[in-house]
């Protein structure tokens, strides 16, 4: 590299001469450990050009603290008759290497056509699996595709993966490949597990209960599995739990059980797209849960404790048959010391249709995210009655859906804005301080904001969003409408900034 960085070095002076430029190689110049960091994020192919460039070149690629073998992003992937000189590349890097540490190692495979008929190939993939746990990896990301015809698409990985001291992260994604459940019965240091795409054996999860006592991330996307899931592991913080129905693909899930006592993050969404939702058991035990997230299909039976140090909540849930109401009702119920809640008009029905009025109050709530399509009639009763229960509460967000009906200007009448907003005196109507509201349809969600404008003493700013608000007269035709509805608004010559108790912001939604 000497030589080469002499040729690329040339220097002239503008005094001495006109038409001078000066061609410097810095790359050469930055010192080993940070050249080598910058070739750890090249895929293989790319690696393999730069060793050949010099001597050194090809001593740091060598050295590189990251391996990505991606089939796909490699010229000559997809071609069966070149993937053999291609193997033979990517397998001279790890015999050049020894046993040099490596931090992660991802590879990309997909086995099809004529290389799906012929083991040799999956050997040598997994024979990198060998030689990445000789090196220490601490990484490992498999993304393989398994595409043997009139052949059970299995894959069982080296027992050594699970016994490697240094694998604190593993993610699995095999396209509903079977994942054999791992033979060995020793612990492992795993402290982050992905599957994704995964079709499992049934004692799957009792190996990880039993075997994984340091993990502490776990995500399962879309995995097949038995229909009675149970998930309890001491050290286990972060949950994340994606499962999503369709036809002729996917078992129904009869139970799903979650424990932990150092659980502190859950995410369960289940969205079923077949005709008939599906409905199951979900019992979660975790009580130091900091956040929660419920999304899809909800369970037809229920046993959640109450989550005491709860921070944040988010609620999404979908109608289901009979029950719905009292479940939705019941996962409400243990969330009541949340401070900041995030729910969708679907559960805010549930929670007002299932005793005609709200549970008790949530003491701690400071910020409220509503998600829905528009105030529609039936929705504004259950927002009062819920809002009637937060006393605390300084920070409304109400989101809608893009909406493309035009605004139109109807004039509200005297007695009907904000008579219903008036219904029930709303515990949190003197401490909010800020507001926003995005725009859908316009009438309800202008009625809200004249009642909020004339009734919350304390409000500070209120935000209203609108779609495509480059276009002026969607602005002006707002701002007519608040008018209209609120005759104490004081109309500035900055329309951006109308002053009545609460500056008002017109933005983008």
């Amino acid at each position: 590299m000497e030589r080469h960085h002499k040729a690329l070095v040339t220097t002239s002076h503008q005094s001495q001469g006109a038409g001078s430029y000066s061609l410097v190689d810095r790359f050469s110049n930055l010192p080993d450990a940070v050249v080598s960091h910058i070739l750890s994020y090249l895929n293989a192919f790319d690696l393999i050009r730069v060793s050949i460039v010099s001597k050194k070149c090809g001593e740091l690629s060598v050295s590189v603290s990251g391996l990505d073998f991606d089939v796909n992003a490699m010229p000559g992937g997809k071609v069966w008759w070149m993937r053999s000189k291609l193997l033979n590349y990517l397998d001279r890097l790890w015999m050049r290497r020894e046993n040099i540490n490596i931090d992660r190692f991802r590879v990309c495979w997909v086995f099809e056509g004529v290389t799906s008929r012929t083991c040799e190939e999956h050997c040598r993939v997994i024979s990198w699996i060998y030689a990445a746990v000789r090196c220490n990896v601490e990484k490992l990301d498999l993304q393989i595709t398994l595409n043997y015809k009139e052949k059970p698409t299995s894959l069982e990985l080296p027992g050594c993966t699970f016994r490697c001291a240094s694998l604190k992260s593993l993610t699995l994604d095999l396209k509903f490949c079977i994942l054999k459940t791992p033979s060995v019965s020793s612990c492992t240091n795993l402290q982050s597990l992905l599957l994704r795409s995964v079709c499992i054996e049934k004692d799957f999860f009792e190996w990880i209960s039993s075997s994984c006592q340091c993990i502490k991330e776990l995500t399962i996307d879309c995995v097949l599995s038995s229909t009675n899931i149970c998930i309890e592991i001491p050290s286990l913080e972060f949950i994340h739990f994606v499962f999503v129905g369709r036809r002729q693909l996917y078992t129904d899930i009869d139970a799903l059980s979650i424990s932990g006592e150092n659980l502190q993050h859950i995410h369960v969404e289940h969205i079923d797209l077949r005709s008939s939702a599906c409905h199951y058991k979900l019992s979660i035990t975790a009580p130091n849960l900091k956040y929660l997230k419920l999304n899809g299909n909800v369970a037809h039976r229920l046993s959640v404790e109450k989550f005491i140090h709860s921070e944040e909540a988010v609620i999404f849930l979908n109608p289901g048959e009979g029950g719905f109401d009292k479940v939705v009702f019941d996962v409400v119920s243990c969330i009541l010391g949340v401070k900041v809640l995030r729910l969708n008009a679907t559960t805010i029905k549930a929670l007002f249709k299932y005793e005609g009025s709200m549970l008790g109050q949530f003491d701690n709530i400071r910020q409220l995210y509503i998600h829905t399509k528009g105030l529609e009639k039936d929705l504004i009763a259950a927002v009062v009655s819920l809002l009637s229960g937060m006393p605390t509460l300084s920070s409304l967000n109400i989101k809608s859906e893009p909406n493309n009906r035009q605004l139109k200007c109807v004039e509200p009448t005297s007695v009907s804005v904000g008579k219903k907003w008036r219904a029930q005196r709303m515990a949190c109507i003197d401490q909010l301080k800020e507001v926003t509201i995005e725009i859908s349809n316009g009438n309800k969600e202008l009625e809200l904001a004249r009642f909020l404008l004339e009734d919350a003493k304390n409000l500070k700013k209120m935000v209203l969003q609108l779609s495509d608000w480059s276009y002026s007269p969607k602005k002006v035709l707002l701002v007519r409408k608040l008018s209209l509805y609120s005759s104490n608004l004081n109309m500035a010559a900055n329309i951006d900034h109308i002053n009545s108790t609460a500056t008002i912001v017109f933005e983008a939604a």
